[in-house]
């Protein structure tokens, strides 16, 4: 697979969650955030500052998930125990 594709399957291994590598869908259980097509994160940032700052965190990368983006995800998603 791509690079993507390795480090997405590394993630799902990591954290328990699920990858689809059809649709390239990730999905972090512990963190309480709607599934969201990355190209649609700068819009619902307009409602919701953390997804404006993940669509910052997306545009250093050509809109590929990275560590960086699945760090703020786990710190700011994060369902309070």
């Amino acid at each position: 697979g791509t690079g993507e594709d390795t480090y997405l399957g590394k993630v799902v291994e990591k954290y328990g969650g699920e990858y689809n590598d059809e649709i390239k869908k990730l999905v972090y259980p512990h963190c309480e955030i709607e599934l969201t097509a990355i190209e649609d994160f700068a819009e619902k940032g307009k409602i919701d500052s953390r997804f404006a700052d993940l669509a910052e965190i997306m545009s250093r990368s050509n809109q590929i998930w990275n560590a960086e983006a699945e760090q703020y995800v786990l710190k700011h998603f994060a369902i309070a125990e």
